[in-house]
């Protein structure tokens, strides 16, 4: 019988009538997974007395049935409460006592209480009611400490604006808040062959309070690789063979009360690697959660378990738990991928430096430059070499305590390296060994050994002639580099080239001081209004993560009281995958408007059935939440199979529908309407019962930013872009798109024709 059975039996049997207390007691299961107890509520001296206690809760406070019963259960369960958070005798708000002042209810409530064997802040779910005909309560409880945890600390991932910040997140969250001893933080090299550790660190406990633990940073003088050759465990992951969360246990350090599960699994101690570095013989047990999105593995979590003396409470770890970290190390992994679109405002950073600099400043100039640099790509250190406007070589290293600018011999430098050994443009940034580096300034004693890794990464900044007038040198905890960071370097080159060029105008050209002023206020007004696009821009990308957030608190409700084999599990995680694809759809639009043109892959497709339908299942989620229905018709009435481009067609549906939806009232339907096909082209309008279309706006409201005075009162969201893409997408297939009518309904209406010609 499950788990599940067995409570609902009790809580049935409770209702009936008791003749004897012994008997009933006799009914309750003992090896159920809840902890479960009997509480005698009447007044008197035996008040809050256990009258019985099920050996799963006995075994988790270290007590035998004998050894509770009789006793109060604060005393037994948590003896560290304050005084102050109890009235008249039992604890304040007690699910228990509230169930036996209203017999017949069941209470349920969230219970941190301190363990007293494990010295942990811990959270329980309780559920208590009243045994009619009798003053005892039933109380069941389940420990939701991982639970409780795992969303708290989701939410707080939903805030994240930088890999630093996610860090910190689930480091508190392994090591301060769910107990693990130690966190292991992997990154993975570009080609999926290798783990490398990125982070170190543990929990001790804390000398002021023993219930709260400190983090605490852990060295290892050896690299720590991990792949398929070395490492069984990682095997799996990287081979692609699973991405779900697993424990494992070392058979040789282990006892035998762990046994082999779905999520649980055994191995030999020859299947692992770098033992007593990573001191397995201590820490013989382990999380692996891999961290994955879009099928592609960007790294991996572990966290270890150390052995204690006190056997009896080590291997309380259900697989439920395990799946909840599931969840979360999922939700790390999505953050991690939401950081890298949010890194506008280091790009604005650059920018502003190199708009506002008046030129006077070159040294103050580049080391800001290089500082922002860094911090854009999150690496830890750089150089930058650059011919100033004398062609005097000089070097920036603005790590070395001071902001000093140094002249350098051009024979020693990197830049004399680069231009002998000079490659094609395009063929940069490249990787190069940190010991042909040192190599290169070994004849400049004022160059500081600043090499921990084995692989740097080197950029030129180009002028506008493509001569060669600087270069980057960038050096993280990367030891193999992403081609994300390197295409962020290229931004930063181009920046750079930029800045210098103007450096440069500057002083040559002092005399066109006020043409130069002109100029430089016409920038800082663009700057302005890029500053007020990427406030909105970065509005758009964070609004569509709160469903996701929805999704996963349905998760938690109904994780409540499930065990694995949960029907509903499956249609949650379906509906936050459906999120997920509506948040792509939004941060797609930006990626847009950095292209200039749009290259078309045509084929023949079903316009409603391959493009307008699973848009509508993508936006169906939102347009509930505004009560709003999204129905299509006419399906037949239009060219069955269309040439045309699917993904951006789908673009162009979603953007329609999305704003539809938000400038519809509560309770309206949208429609999808097939109308006609006229000389080969078919017409398809979206209509709406919405706030309408205010004259003379039906045709700006397709250019960049433009949103019309009564679109911003209705709603703040939105940036302007949405209708401006979905134009040049239909454009670009030789077809149509226009308000035929602006209020009562508002209709935009599309025309595209059955064949497109492909471009070259």
């Amino acid at each position: 019988m499950s788990s599940k059975s067995n409570i609902k039996t009790l809580f049935r049997h409770s209702d009936g009538d008791q003749n004897s207390n012994e008997s009933f007691c006799e009914n309750i299961v003992d090896n159920i997974p809840a902890e479960i107890s009997v509480i005698e509520m009447a007044d008197g001296p035996e008040k809050f007395d256990l009258v019985y206690v099920n050996k799963t809760k006995a075994t988790e406070f270290g007590q035998t049935l004998e050894e509770v019963r009789g006793k109060k259960c604060f005393e037994v369960f948590e003896p560290y409460r304050s005084t102050t958070k109890r009235e008249m005798g039992y604890c304040k708000n007690c699910p228990s006592y509230q169930a036996f002042i209203n017999t017949g209810k069941h209470v349920r409530a969230e219970w941190p209480f301190s363990h007293p064997l494990r010295m942990e802040e811990r959270i329980a779910s309780i559920t208590s009611k009243r045994i009619p005909g009798t003053t005892k309560v039933i109380e069941i409880v389940r420990d939701s400490t991982i639970r409780t945890r795992v969303f708290e600390s989701i939410i707080e991932l939903s805030r994240a604006k930088s890999l630093h910040d996610i860090e910190e997140i689930f480091y508190r969250c392994f090591l301060q808040l769910i107990y693990f001893d130690r966190c292991r933080f992997y990154g993975v090299t570009k080609n999926s062959e290798n783990f490398y550790l990125r982070g170190f660190k543990a929990s001790k406990p804390n000398d002021e309070n023993r219930f709260k633990r400190d983090i605490v940073d852990i060295h290892l003088d050896k690299n720590v690789i991990l792949n398929a050759k070395n490492s069984k465990p990682d095997s799996y992951i990287l081979n692609n063979l699973f991405s779900e969360p697993r424990l494992y246990y070392i058979i040789e350090f282990t006892d035998s009360r762990l046994q082999e599960s779905k999520y649980i699994k055994p191995v030999h101690l020859h299947e692992c690697y770098l033992i007593d570095e990573l001191d397995k013989k201590n820490y013989p047990v382990w999380v692996d959660l891999p961290l994955v999105s879009s099928g592609q593995v960007l790294g991996k979590i572990s966290v270890d378990i150390k052995l204690r003396e006190n056997t009896e409470i080590d291997w309380l770890f259900q697989e439920y738990d395990i799946q909840l970290l599931g969840i979360f190390v999922r939700s790390i992994a999505q953050a991690m991928e939401n950081v890298k679109l949010l890194d506008i405002n280091e790009l604005k950073r650059i920018d502003e430096i190199m708009l506002k600099s008046d030129g006077r400043d070159f040294n103050g100039i580049l080391n800001q430059i290089l500082k922002a640099g860094c911090k854009y790509l999150d690496i830890d250190f750089g150089l930058l070499e650059v011919l100033d406007e004398n062609n005097m070589l000089k070097i920036i290293n603005p790590f070395d305590g001071n902001d000093k600018v140094d002249e350098i011999e051009f024979e020693n430098s990197l830049l004399y390296y680069i231009k002998t050994h000079l490659k094609a443009k395009e063929n940069y940034p490249v990787e190069m060994n940190v010991d042909d580096y040192i190599q290169i300034y070994k004849k400049n004693q004022d160059i500081p050994d600043i090499s921990e890794q084995n692989v740097c990464l080197i950029h030129p900044i180009f002028d506008k002639n493509e001569d060669i007038r600087g270069v980057f040198y960038f050096e993280g905890k990367d030891q193999i580099y992403s081609e994300q960071k390197k295409q962020r370097m290229k931004l930063i080159s181009d920046s750079t080239s930029i800045a210098l060029n103007n450096l440069y105008q500057y002083k040559q050209l002092e005399e066109k001081t006020r043409q130069a002023t002109r100029h430089k206020e016409e920038a800082i007004k663009n700057l302005k209004e890029k500053e007020s696009f990427f406030e909105t821009a970065e509005h758009e990308m964070i609004a569509p993560i709160e469903p996701i957030m929805r999704t996963f608190e349905l998760l938690k409700r109904r994780l409540g009281n499930t065990i694995r084999g949960d029907k509903k599990l499956g249609e949650l995680l379906d509906a936050g995958r459906l999120h997920c694809e509506f948040l792509r759809y939004v941060f797609d639009n930006f990626d847009f408007l950095r292209s200039d043109t749009i290259s078309l892959s045509l084929d023949y497709k079903k316009i409603f059935s391959d493009v307008i339908i699973p848009v509508i299942e993508i936006v169906r989620e939102y347009a509930k939440r505004n009560n709003i229905l999204v129905e299509y018709v006419g399906y037949t009435n239009v060219e069955k199979y269309i040439m045309l481009d699917e993904t951006y067609m789908k673009h162009v549906f979603f953007n329609l529908l999305r704003n539809a939806i938000r400038y519809s009232n509560k309770g309206a339907k949208i429609y999808i309407r097939g109308v006609g096909v006229k000389d080969g082209i078919s017409i398809i309008d979206v209509e709406n019962m919405g706030i309408g279309i205010q004259e003379e706006w039906e045709e700006r409201i397709f250019e960049l930013h433009q949103r019309a005075g009564n679109a911003k009162k209705h709603s703040s969201e939105g940036s302007g872009i949405g209708l401006y893409i979905a134009r040049r997408i239909v454009e670009t297939h030789q077809g149509k798109i226009y308000v035929k009518q602006n209020h009562n309904p508002t209709i935009f209406r599309i025309e595209l024709p059955k064949n497109v010609g492909r471009e070259e």
